[in-house]
């Protein structure tokens, strides 16, 4: 159910004049559902807290990740072992509180097309 004017609450960004963010916003029809749609996606994969070092410690693990694999690949070949084959080096970036990343399951990467009010043809 749509919020009534009552439930909306007004805020004021600035953003950049060009660049990716505005040309994202520029083609949106609804502006003010398409970007409350697009920070609720961002709090339920990084959670309440601030985004940016959310998104820090979410880009550390993975970074960590990837370490972890190329040096179990590295000793692999060393011992003439058979080669683990890993999927994916993301994680669900989400705890049960959605306010720190500390899952440990696996998510594929989202697509965010939906997000785009975009008609290609």
């Amino acid at each position: 159910m749509p919020k009534t004017r009552s439930q909306l609450k007004n805020e004021t960004f600035k953003l950049d004049q060009d660049g990716l963010v505005r040309e994202w916003l520029d083609n949106q029809e609804n502006k003010t559902f398409s970007v409350n749609t697009a920070l609720y996606y961002i709090a339920q994969q990084f959670g309440t807290g601030d985004y940016l070092k959310a998104l820090a410690r979410y880009n550390a693990r993975i970074t960590n990740r990837a370490a972890d694999l190329l040096t179990k690949s590295k000793s692999d070949d060393t011992n003439n072992t058979s080669h683990q084959i890993v999927t994916d080096a993301t994680s669900n970036p989400t705890s049960g509180s959605r306010t720190e990343l500390e899952s440990n399951e696996e998510q594929p990467t989202p697509n965010l097309d939906f997000l785009s009010t975009n008609q290609d043809s």
